[in-house]
């Protein structure tokens, strides 16, 4: 079935199929801003891991980690690259992993990239492959002894951060299968 959904998704649609759909939950959810007040967004997220992630948020919120803004990626266009550019905190979102004909964990709800713009994903010689740059000094950089990490790992997540070769400094992923 894989190979029908990746086929359909690189022929345009963006449409995923009712069975991917029909596990995707939508959390408001508050966060702290960078002009030091609290605002909400629209995460969407698989249903299994949807009270962990308003637990991360909520425990994010409270240690005041900023976060430049949380928009469904639809609002983009479901351009991942949209989203990055504009700093967007996302989940799902329906696409592959860039390079692959692989489905990422995004197209299943099960992935999260924090303010990726602060949070680039960087290949083994810290060159980006994202727009963006990685100053772990600047207010919303996740870094690994950060409450970001901490508060992911906790309940499971793993950080793209500790990856071993390309580091993805904005990313955190969980497996539920």
């Amino acid at each position: 079935m894989v190979n029908v959904v990746v086929a359909l998704f690189l022929s345009g649609q963006v449409n995923p199929p009712d069975r991917v759909l029909s596990q995707i939950t939508d959390l408001t959810i508050s966060y702290w801003s960078f002009d030091k007040k609290t605002e909400s967004g629209l995460l969407q997220v698989h249903c299994k891991v949807a009270s962990e992630v308003r637990e991360i948020f909520e425990e994010l919120h409270r240690a005041r980690f900023p976060i430049h803004s949380i928009r469904p990626m639809a609002e983009f266009g479901w351009s991942d690259d949209e989203s990055m550019e504009s700093n967007n905190t996302s989940g799902f979102c329906w696409r592959t992993i860039k390079g692959s004909k692989k489905l990422s964990d995004h197209a299943f709800g099960l992935a999260i990239d924090i303010n990726p713009r602060l949070n680039p994903h960087v290949d083994a010689r810290g060159i980006p492959l994202s727009p963006g740059s990685y100053q772990k000094r600047t207010p919303g950089t996740i870094f690994a002894s950060g409450p970001v990490v901490r508060a992911f790992e906790r309940r499971g997540w793993q950080w793209g951060g500790r990856w071993k070769s390309s580091k993805d400094f904005m990313h955190f992923s969980r497996r539920i299968y």
